[in-house]
């Protein structure tokens, strides 16, 4: 994949992850959004709104990601992170059924901070405001479809998540596990037709 065309692609997907973080405030937002863009022929489907933590002030969300282009289908997880200041995320490990899978580091889009308006009308009066802000960050980690179905089959994961003056040991819910089997069966996993039974040759009928 080219450079321009892999600059464009981040770019496209940061807008993406932008769109799902205004969406998150809905307490209706849907579990898989899915979006195309035409200039890319790019198909982005992710899981959304995957709550995997909340601690102190922060809140984890953590989805999987499927990406359709021209050359193929590659898979990411985002993990998303919002609180009163960037997480700096330096590195997250799964472990899955005791068995570790080191995500590195992974490509941080953009952050954002959003600010709510009370503040703002605050500032615009002239008045001292009781500020309170969001900072959001994404992270993306590469993932096999393998992988992504060996996390969705597990029976215990546990998200390590190392960041700036942060340590984090977090087990994932049944909630979460049965988003990511949602996900994979749905959307991963190509359905095959079954090979017919030799009684159904014998008889293709059924009668």
């Amino acid at each position: 994949m080219g450079v321009a065309r892999g600059i464009r692609i981040a770019r496209a997907t940061a807008r993406f992850v932008t769109f799902v973080t205004v969406l998150s405030i809905s307490a209706c937002a849907p579990k898989v959004r899915q979006d195309y863009d035409p200039d890319l022929d790019l198909t982005v489907t992710r899981m959304n709104k995957n709550k995997v933590a909340k601690f102190e002030a922060f809140t984890l969300y953590l989805n999987g990601v499927k990406l359709e282009e021209v050359t193929g289908t590659r898979y990411v997880v985002w993990l998303e992170a919002h609180g009163p200041d960037f997480l700096r995320v330096e590195q997250v490990t799964l472990e899955i059924d005791g068995e570790l899978l080191e995500l590195g580091s992974g490509k941080r889009t953009e952050g954002e901070v959003v600010c709510w308006t009370k503040a703002r009308i605050a500032q615009s009066l002239g008045i001292t405001p009781h500020e309170r802000c969001d900072f959001r960050e994404t992270y993306s980690y590469a993932i096999s479809e393998e992988q992504l179905q060996q996390l969705a089959n597990a029976e215990n994961v546990v998200l390590w998540l190392r960041g700036y003056e942060v340590f984090l040991r977090q087990e994932m819910s049944s909630g979460n596990l049965n988003r990511f089997r949602d996900f994979v069966s749905n959307y991963v996993i190509e359905v095959q037709s079954s090979a017919p039974t030799d009684e159904a040759i014998a008889n293709p009928t059924g009668g």
